[in-house]
């Protein structure tokens, strides 16, 4: 739904309605679900140029650190002192404390799916990796 909201927002061409962001990510899953059922061979041309597009965007964000000449451009300093010394220290509003942040943000970033990856390594995979998953999902509910 990331991908949709963003998508609707940077396109001048599409209506900003209630259901175009619902519309373009279930275009977009339905595009991911074709490549998956089409077989592992277009699935590996598409993560290679996944993983193009993120070096390249990871890239050009470094490069956008060094662009910013002083002043602000839509929120974005550049490399700052002043900015560094603003945000080095925590501003949790409310009860929110880094253990908490940290809780909702590692599984968010690392992915419940993380631990099947490393199946290769279990003594029983058939039978750890949907306990693993269920349990991960259960635990990450609460």
């Amino acid at each position: 739904l990331g991908f949709a909201e963003e998508f609707v927002a940077v396109n001048p061409y599409l209506d900003h309605g209630p259901w175009t962001e619902t519309v373009v990510a279930m275009i977009a899953l339905l595009c991911v679900t074709a490549i998956c059922f089409v077989g592992p061979a277009l699935y590996a041309k598409t993560a290679v140029a996944i993983f193009v597009g993120m070096i390249l965007c990871l890239f050009l964000t470094f490069i956008s650190f060094f662009s910013q000449k002083g002043g602000h451009s839509e929120g974005f300093t550049g490399i700052s002192s002043h900015t560094f010394q603003t945000n080095i220290e925590s501003h949790y509003k409310g009860d929110n404390s880094f253990a908490l942040v940290f809780a909702i943000l590692f599984p968010a970033v690392t992915g419940i799916m993380a631990g099947a990856n490393m199946s290769g390594e279990l003594k029983e995979p058939a039978r750890s990796i949907p306990v693993g998953t269920l349990l991960a999902t259960l635990l990450s509910a609460f």
